[in-house]
Order: C-alpha cells, then sequence, then structure tokens
C-alpha cells in the first residue's frame, strides 16, 4: 500500500466534501487523515443522510485512486451508512458511492490535487489540515503539480 497516496485520498476528499482538515500524516506504513468531524456540516444544515454519504465517501476515497481500504475505512464505512440511514443492501451502497469517489477524485484538477499532497506527504511525513487546504488550491490555480 503505498500510504503516502491513501491517506493523500482521503484528505482531498474530505476537504471537497467540506469537511475541516486538522492534520494528516504517514510514515513507516502507517498513516491517518483526521478531520474536525461532522459538526461543521450539521452547523451548515446538513441531514444525518447527507453528513453520512459524505464520510462513506471519504472513507472509500483511496479505492478512487488505485489503493486499497483499510479495515479502520471499513468501520468507518459501515458507522457513516448507520449515520445515513441507507437503507438499499451495503454491498449496492459500496459499489455506487466507490463509483461516485472515482467521479469525484478522477477529474484532472482533482487528481492533480491528490498526487501533490501525496508527493509532500512522501517528502515531510506530516502536513497540518490548513497546508493541505493550500497545496490543494495551489494545484488547481497552476494547474501543475508544485
Amino acid at each position: 500500500m503505498n500510504v503516502p497516496l491513501h491517506e493523500a485520498a482521503h484528505a482531498c476528499m474530505a476537504h471537497l466534501l467540506g469537511f475541516e482538515l486538522h492534520a494528516v500524516w504517514a510514515e513507516d506504513g502507517h498513516g491517518e487523515s483526521v478531520d474536525c468531524g461532522p459538526a461543521g456540516l450539521f452547523a451548515e444544515g446538513f441531514s444525518h443522510r447527507e453528513v453520512g454519504v459524505r464520510e462513506a465517501l471519504v472513507s472509500l476515497a483511496p479505492i478512487a485512486v488505485g489503493e486499497e481500504v483499510s479495515k479502520g475505512d471499513l468501520a468507518c464505512f459501515h458507522r457513516a451508512v448507520w449515520l445515513a440511514s441507507l437503507s438499499e443492501p451495503e454491498r449496492l451502497i459500496k459499489r455506487e458511492l466507490t463509483a461516485l469517489a472515482k467521479e469525484i477524485l478522477c477529474t484532472t484538477a482533482n487528481r492533480m490535487a491528490v498526487a501533490a499532497v501525496a508527493d509532500q506527504l512522501n517528502r515531510r511525513r506530516y502536513l497540518t489540515g490548513a497546508e493541505v487546504v493550500g497545496i490543494i488550491d495551489g494545484t488547481r490555480k497552476r494547474g501543475f503539480i508544485v
């Protein structure tokens, strides 16, 4: 598993879907993308279903860039499906949300952003949420990886 790419996918998806990022790190085969949770989205008026779907997309984000999801990602996915109160069979939900995650992250701008965040994680191992947002915004403005 390419841990920096895996975590960069989580971080970029979280930012794109409105979660406030706290930090992301990757080293020694482990990593984590930490956001500030759903409180901000609830405060903006999002429903449990809308927040749950967003959390599920963040948990499945690594698949969109060719990486595997971890056991922790799957646990987050199950919790998000519960939060969203989705009644469809979970395998269908996962298939549909995986397709949507790929659609979101496979645009040229978003792929460049994920690659840029992964590159910086490879180099620095730790990024604050503000640094991740700066990298994403920078790649979008310049149209290339910094």
